[in-house]
């Protein structure tokens, strides 16, 4: 089967959704109420396009004068109207349409042919059906147009005010190639922008709904982190990822394995933190290059955390080799915190990611029923690249060394667990971390006690003796 050539949008990640851009020649429709981007997105593409240096038919029905929409995108990074002219030619349909829907698309045809135009966009279809007398015309509008500027080797997009799911279906939308699908929804208070690719033509897109946002720099989109086609799962490496703490990597049996995730599991104040920057900086010690993505302490914050403990944090992200990612808890989205971790991995060779706060990422997922998906899909890109990998994961204070996994989204994807507590002990705070589980190494399976100094952690040798068969609270 012959494939299909593609029309690149220039709008970060929809290429992907869309199976690889827009197929040449088609007719793709963005439909979506007022607000949702649809003349932004379609303004993006002209202007990526006319970056090719394509030519381009802007048409406008009765959507907005030209001046209008002018003043509109002019404040989108975008937008250059150096073009708007000998690239991008605009055309109003509005006095056509007012003598007759076939006039219009004669008109698009004309101007588009002698233009040269390789793409044409109409922004305000719904002025063509509101202008038709029968519920034919506009299907036969669009049939008429898509079949005549394809035979041109035209490329054409065109936006409707339209919305799927509080309509019933329109013949015209089986006229047209592809449908993209843009909505605001509400998720509690906060608005989410979402789009989705009901229908294409000659490709092969990620299915059902993904996030984007619209800012000064247009439409960026985020694959939902589970369809996204990741690479074929690979067995963990044989080498070590050691923490630089010689009893821990003793506990560890040389370290943890390379290219797994490992949970540090802990109440608050325990040093979960603080343990996970110790694993990147021996990681940075030892040349490699890692990312902390950070949802509660900011990178300033993290910075000055690590040198109070002797981590210099500032001078491995000076010299190229950490980054560090802080993304706020309000209004998070998972999608673009994987895809931003995603672009970062194939641009910047990584060795050792920590993730600091599990539960933060995973409260909107779980409330989505995305949770398991969403890490499974991540870990096993991760793996991919055998990255190594520390989540921090705060916990209520346990009693004993009890600790359940069950029913908890990360249970059968954790391979290994790290448990921190601080523990009462005839009027002490005892301090200690055993490791749990390692899934692909043997471990010491006895609590050591710690101490965080100025230097850092400090680690007992041997076992801790003092917290056996006694009753103990922990913290």
């Amino acid at each position: 089967m012959e494939q299909s050539a593609f029309l690149a949008t220039g709008v970060p990640q929809l290429d992907l959704i869309l199976g690889g851009g827009i197929v040449e020649r088609s007719l793709l429709l963005i439909a979506g109420l007022a607000g949702s981007g649809k003349t932004v997105l379609a303004a993006q593409i002209a202007f990526a396009a006319a970056h090719r240096e394509e030519r381009v038919l802007f048409v406008t029905a009765f959507s907005e004068p030209h001046d209008k929409l002018i003043s509109n995108l002019h404040h989108f990074q975008f937008f250059e109207p150096n073009m708007i002219g000998e690239r991008i030619k605009l055309l109003n349909l509005q006095h056509q349409l007012s003598a007759s829907v076939a006039e219009a698309g004669e008109t698009i045809v004309r101007e588009a042919r002698a233009h040269r135009a390789q793409l044409v966009v109409l922004d305000g279809f719904q002025g063509v059906s509101v202008t038709s007398q029968t519920s034919l015309a506009p299907h036969q509008f669009l049939y008429d147009l898509n079949a005549k500027l394809s035979l041109l080797g035209i490329t054409s997009v065109i936006t409707y005010n339209y919305a799927p799911t509080l309509e019933g279906s329109r013949p015209e939308l089986t006229a047209v190639d592809g449908i993209v699908w843009l909505a605001q929804e509400l998720m509690g208070d906060q608005a989410v922008r979402m789009l989705q690719v009901v229908k294409q033509r000659g490709a092969n897109p990620l299915l059902g709904r993904h996030s984007f946002k619209l800012d000064n720099s247009g439409l960026v989109c985020y694959p939902r982190q589970e369809a996204v086609t990741t690479p074929k799962d690979v067995p963990p490496g044989n080498e070590r990822a050691t923490f630089g703490i010689a009893e821990l990597d003793a506990m560890l049996r040389g370290g943890l394995t390379q290219g797994t995730n490992t949970i540090i599991a802990g109440a608050e104040g325990v040093g979960k933190t603080l343990l996970s920057l110790k694993f990147v900086m021996q990681g940075i010690a030892n040349g490699e290059r890692a990312i902390i993505i950070t949802f509660n302490e900011t990178a300033q914050q993290l910075v000055a955390k690590g040198a109070r403990f002797g981590l210099d944090l500032q001078a491995a992200i000076d010299q190229g080799q950490l980054r560090i990612q802080y993304y706020p808890v309000a209004e998070l989205n998972a999608d673009m915190v994987a895809q931003e971790l995603r672009d970062a991995v194939t641009t910047t060779q990584i060795q050792r990611l920590v993730i600091d706060g599990l539960y933060e990422i995973e409260l909107p997922l779980i409330k989505n029923e995305r949770a398991h998906g969403f890490f499974a899909s991540l870990i096993t890109f991760l793996r991919s690249q055998q990255i190594t990998t520390c989540i921090t994961l705060e916990i209520d204070p346990l009693i004993g060394r009890e600790l359940s996994f069950v029913g908890k989204t990360f249970s059968a994807l954790a391979e290994n667990v790290l448990l921190m507590r601080r523990s009462e002990v005839k009027s002490q705070f005892l301090s200690t971390i055993d490791v749990l589980k390692m899934r692909f190494s043997a471990h010491d399976r006895t609590l050591h006690e710690y101490t965080i100094e100025d230097n850092g952690f400090r680690i007992s040798a041997t076992s801790s003796t003092r917290t056996e068969g006694k009753r103990r609270r922990s913290i």
